[in-house]
C-alpha cells in the first residue's frame, strides 16, 4: 500500500486529503500494453482506452496504411491511416502525471526500505561525508 499526503488542508479542500493506494491496481492501471514497463510519454487510443509508451505505439502505427489498436486489434475499431493527425492516439498528459507521481512514490518507498542513509552504491551517508572531509584535510 503506497500512501500520499497531497496537503494540509485537507478540511477545506477534499483532493488534499490523505490517500492509500493499492501498488498493484495503481501499477496495472499505469502499465504499457506493449513493454509491460510503466508508461512513458503515455499516448492512448481514444476508441478502446488503451495506453501505450509512445515509442512502443508509434513503432507499430503504419503512416499510409489501415492501423488498429496493438492490445485489442479490434477490426471494429480502425484508427485509420494517420492516426496521431486524425487524433486517435492522443498524448495523454494526466496519464503521464500520475506515472511520474508514482516512480517518485515508488523510488522514496524503495529508499525508506532498503533504507537507513543508504545512498547509491550501498555507502551509507555518514561514511561518504566523512571520506569526503579526509580528502579535503589531505588537500
Amino acid at each position: 500500500m503506497l500512501k500520499r499526503r497531497r496537503g494540509q488542508n485537507a478540511s477545506i479542500n477534499p483532493a488534499l486529503e490523505h490517500i492509500e493506494v493499492d501498488a498493484d491496481i495503481l501499477r496495472a492501471s499505469l502499465t504499457c500494453e506493449m513493454c509491460k514497463n510503466i508508461l512513458r510519454e503515455a499516448n492512448t487510443v481514444t476508441e478502446c482506452l488503451h495506453s501505450f509508451c509512445f515509442q512502443c505505439i508509434s513503432s507499430k502505427m503504419i503512416v499510409g496504411q489501415s492501423n488498429y489498436c496493438p492490445a485489442c486489434g479490434s477490426s471494429d475499431s480502425s484508427l485509420g491511416v494517420n492516426p496521431f493527425l486524425d487524433k486517435k492516439i492522443i498524448t495523454d498528459g494526466r496519464k503521464n502525471h500520475l506515472c511520474q507521481t508514482f516512480r517518485e512514490m515508488l523510488e522514496e518507498k524503495e529508499v525508506v526500505e532498503d533504507g537507513k542513509g543508504e545512498k547509491e552504491g550501498g555507502e551509507k551517508e555518514g561514511e561518504k561525508k566523512g571520506e569526503e572531509q579526509a580528502s579535503m584535510e589531505e588537500a
